[in-house]
């Protein structure tokens, strides 16, 4: 089995890997793949709300992840 969870899609030359995943899978074998839809549940709920609700408790407590603010600004 080959699992990909939210990693091609950043790639910009996804012949590479995509040569990778062919190389390793079996015959018959199987992959699991997932790349982000914009309007999807997944990206809805996991990327649209609670990332920003973590960042909106940081926030809150003014607290800076990792320099965040400072990389913006």
């Amino acid at each position: 089995m080959v699992f990909s969870h939210g990693v091609l899609h950043h790639i910009l030359r996804s012949t590479g890997p995509q040569r990778e995943i062919a190389r390793v899978l079996r015959p018959g074998g199987e992959l699991v793949l997932m790349v982000y839809a914009k309007w999807s549940f997944n990206y809805l709920i996991a990327i649209g709300l609670l990332r920003r609700v973590g960042l909106a408790a940081l926030y809150a407590l003014n607290a800076d992840p990792a320099g965040y603010m400072a990389s913006i600004s």
